[in-house]
């Protein structure tokens, strides 16, 4: 029987199934999940889940490991959490420096925000005042208010990040700054629409509020300002004794008790003094001069399909 004789230039090929991957399919496979990590739906829809998902799953899965003595400053760990979840999600999708967190001037933003939102409210609550909307006020010592004010941080940074954060600052890369406000505040205020005692004065005072934050988003471009401001609105009406956006869980953490009349176009109603045409008036001036404001430093941006292209370079072939 003869030797079968194998040429030099052969190959013996393996089964398909263990072949390894080209180099080449490799890079291309991880440019094609590169582009899909970056597109806008994806970075929305992933994004958000991620944000609102861990806190509280990592929070439940500490909270048997922590003595109830400790179990008041969740909120504040859940707080901490969303934010360093949200600033993962953008440097791994966007690969960018998150630079609307910046740490170096957050205590800066916090108290700028956060003395936007006291004096906002004061200015509505001192209208209200003045208007006999509350005939009668009495003094009550508030309980709970530190789990109170970091249930308030959180829920407020919660809405920042999901309507600003992610709504706002995305759709506003195609649709410019306007469109982008118009989207993510529609959004926000139907978030609320059916809140106890919502009307149709608290649902557009809900979409001022909001415009004015992402009005304050555009000119700082820094999200420690409206989500400062969000709390501080929110914490301050607490404090009045008033519903917040129809919610009265938090009346124990009142300082005040307030007798309200009962015109609710006045008062607010059910929903607390966000119902209020005074609300309305007040933050439709507010949101008018951060949008005067914004126009002159120039911190609203076009929508794309209007943005300015450069000019294509003229080839000048030498004579």
């Amino acid at each position: 029987m003869r030797n079968a004789t194998i040429p030099s230039n052969a190959v013996l090929s393996a089964p398909a199934s263990h072949l390894p991957v080209a180099a080449a399919d490799r890079r291309r496979l991880g440019d094609v999940l590169a582009r899909v990590a970056r597109a806008a739906p994806v970075r929305l829809v992933v994004g958000i889940a991620l944000c609102l998902a861990t806190p509280p799953l990592l929070a439940r899965t500490v909270r048997p490991l922590i003595g109830a003595s400790l179990a008041g400053a969740m909120p504040l760990a859940r707080t901490a959490l969303l934010l360093l979840t949200y600033a993962l999600v953008v440097r791994f999708s966007e690969q960018r420096r998150v630079a609307e967190l910046p740490l170096r001037r957050a205590p800066h933003h916090l108290a700028g925000g956060a003395l936007a939102g006291v004096l906002t409210f004061a200015a509505v609550f001192a209208l209200l005042l003045a208007l006999g909307t509350y005939p009668v006020v009495e003094l009550q010592r508030p309980l709970g208010l530190p789990a109170t004010a970091a249930l308030l941080l959180y829920l407020a940074f919660a809405e920042e990040v999901v309507f600003r954060g992610f709504f706002q600052r995305i759709l506003e890369e195609r649709l410019g700054t306007w469109l982008a406000l118009l989207a993510s505040n529609t959004l926000f205020a139907l978030a609320h629409h059916n809140n106890q005692g919502a009307t149709a004065i608290s649902t557009a005072g809900v979409a001022l509020a909001g415009l004015g934050l992402g009005l304050l988003f555009a000119l700082t471009r820094s999200l420690w300002w409206p989500g400062a401001a969000h709390f501080a609105w929110n914490a301050t009406q607490v404090l009045s004794g008033a519903a917040v956006s129809g919610h009265t869980v938090f009346a124990h953490a009142a300082l005040l008790r307030l007798f309200p009349r009962s015109d609710a176009w006045l008062t607010g109603g059910e929903f607390g003094p966000e119902g209020s045409i005074v609300t309305l008036v007040v933050l439709l001036a507010l949101a008018s001069g951060l949008a005067g404001a914004a126009a002159a430093q120039g911190a609203l941006r076009p929508p794309r399909w209007r943005r300015r292209r450069p000019p294509k370079p003229v080839s000048v072939t030498p004579s």
